[in-house]
């Protein structure tokens, strides 16, 4: 290594008295703690084994993430939480560890976090990498509080599987349409939702009652307040059939799938409305029962009754509420669906009675004006004027009559239509159309299917071919890019070498010429000289010597010895 560093030619006349053999002493340990240090790549790396660049590493573990962890439920603590547009950032977070989170779409999730409320979230686990840093993170589909996690799981996996089965799809659904003079209630006679339909129902006129599966303890109350309400007072119009059921609790799915079998076989009811007041998630829980879904559609499809979902407010939705042919928001609307049908027909009716009384009036007011010529005679021909208005009032009456009558032959034709529309839209039928429908397709889409494979396979022989005459073309251009690119870097690394080791023995030989100048022999090669005592101490002062002293003095070139004759401050 001295060799390299050793110049061929000395700068200056100091350089050419270096002792060259001490310099390379010294430069030999220094040289050897630096391979030291530095070993050889390879040495350290075991060979055969993969060194991963950071971008493909990143990706793996993305993917190892993604497959490990598809879909999880996570509880935590929001905090950090920061809005972009419609993007929220945020970090969940418990006693012991933190994971970062984003939602992309708050408006889809419905529900944006909290800064220090706990939520359970879902989502799946992702690696995100970029050029400045790389972090895991959770991409938040759900948002549920905390409490209803797992009830909110089980309620969208069964809305799932009745959704895949149909019982969920509108057109299966009876309308609420025709005259209803019954109406089957199954809720508890003890909540404030008997109270709110009977009170609403009561609008109308009075409601009579039939009470079915009453316990005796609630008769007592229910009389109180139909009594407090006045609920008896008043003509029958609208005949209410209550089926006392409880609405919460573990006991309550079966008795109100009893109470809807219950009232679904009794021919004189029509309506049916199935619900309770508001509460908690875990109150309105009954109203989530799969078999309770079930005997709603059977009540719907085979007994032919409308079946109305009244549970909670306006924001609760249960299963019942998906599966039921009419989903009220509360009870007092439920029973408002009802009168307001029972309003359109009795307003239909109104329509014909006015229109009967208005033709009744013309007719009469005609004959009136018909008869008024003959009031100046009336006096001669008292019995034949008394004769004609006896007959023109019977041919007014039998008008009448047949007016009234091909009214009811009209109405009774649109009744019929009304039920012919209805069989044709009989889910059955429905069912049926779709099915042939869905055949049709499935047809085209494998004429598609096949057509495009037979492009697919042309496109993918004419590519097959294109690529044979392109593949040795491709080869040698691009051997000779990479030819090319091999000497240009290597011309550029011996440039860069070459002009590095020269600015390098430029530095070298700088510091070393400041070195030697600075050093005692530059100095006492000009002109200065070492003063020393008999025992070798420098000497610094005339207080360190005596008249008659022997001294020892060093020159640039040689030593000599000396007596003090004479000291001087």
């Amino acid at each position: 290594m001295a060799d390299r560093i050793k110049p061929s030619e000395p700068a200056d006349p100091v350089a050419a008295d270096t002792d060259w053999t001490a310099v390379e002493d010294l430069w030999g340990p220094i040289s050897s703690a630096l391979q030291e240090t530095s070993p050889p790549v390879s040495s350290v790396i075991p060979p055969g084994v993969r060194v991963w660049r950071v971008s493909e590493l990143a990706r793996q573990i993305d993917d190892l993430l993604r497959g490990q962890f598809p879909a999880v439920w996570v509880r935590g603590e929001v905090s950090n939480r920061r809005i972009y547009n419609d993007w929220v950032f945020f970090t969940i977070k418990d006693e012991q560890a933190q994971l970062d989170a984003v939602i992309f779409d708050r408006a889809r999730v419905g529900i944006v976090p909290e800064d220090g409320q706990v939520y359970v979230f879902f989502g799946t686990v992702t690696f995100y990498s970029s050029e400045k840093r790389s972090s895991c993170s959770l991409r938040v589909r759900t948002v549920v509080p905390e409490g209803a996690g797992l009830l909110h799981a089980r309620y969208l996996q069964l809305k799932e599987k009745l959704s895949a089965e149909g019982l969920l799809d509108e057109g299966r659904k009876r309308p609420l349409a025709g005259w209803v003079d019954t109406v089957g209630v199954v809720t508890s006679v003890d909540g404030a939702a008997v109270r709110d339909i009977l009170k609403t129902l009561h609008d109308q006129g009075r409601t009579g009652l039939v009470l079915e599966g009453i316990p005796p303890a609630c008769l007592t109350t229910l009389a109180d307040f139909i009594r407090s309400e006045r609920l008896e007072e008043g003509e029958t119009y609208l005949r209410v059939v209550l089926y006392h059921a409880q609405v919460q609790g573990d006991a309550a799915p079966p008795q109100l799938v009893q109470g809807l079998q219950t009232l679904g076989r009794r021919p004189d009811v029509q309506v049916i409305i199935v619900g309770r007041g508001g509460g908690s998630v875990e109150d309105l829980w009954a109203f989530n029962d799969e078999t309770l879904a079930r005997t709603i559609r059977d009540v719907s499809e085979t007994m032919g009754k409308v079946v109305i979902s009244a549970v909670g407010h306006e924001k609760d939705e249960t299963i019942s509420d998906l599966v039921a042919d009419v989903r009220a928001s509360t009870p007092t609307q439920a029973a408002q669906r009802v009168l307001q049908a029972r309003r359109a027909l009795i307003e239909e009716w109104r329509l014909w009675s006015h229109r009967l009384d208005q033709a009744a009036r013309t007719a009469l007011l005609a004959k009136e004006r018909a008869y008024a010529p003959w009031s100046a005679v009336s006096g001669r021909w008292p019995v034949s004027v008394e004769r004609w208005v006896d007959r023109r009032t019977a041919e007014l009456a039998d008008l009448t009559i047949a007016m009234v009558e091909r009214c009811r032959q009209v109405l009774g034709q649109a009744e019929a239509a009304l039920r012919d529309l209805r069989g044709r839209m009989e889910p059955g039928r429905l069912y049926r159309l779709y099915t042939e429908r869905m055949v049709d397709v499935q047809r085209l889409r494998e004429r598609l299917e096949s057509s495009a494979r037979g492009a697919w396979q042309a496109w993918a022989r004419a590519l097959d071919a294109v690529r044979e005459r392109l593949s040795i073309r491709l080869l040698e251009r691009s051997y000779e890019e990479r030819r090319r690119a091999w000497a240009d870097l290597t011309d550029r690394c011996d440039r860069a070498a070459e002009r590095g080791w020269t600015d390098g023995w430029q530095v070298w030989d700088h510091y070393r010429t400041r070195l030697l100048q600075a050093g005692p022999e530059a100095v006492l090669a000009r002109g200065y000289s070492i003063c020393l005592t008999e025992d070798g101490q420098v000497v610094r002062g005339v207080d360190q010597l005596q008249v008659g002293a022997s001294v020892r003095v060093r020159l640039h070139r040689g030593r000599l010895t000396a007596t003090v004759t004479d000291l001087t401050e």
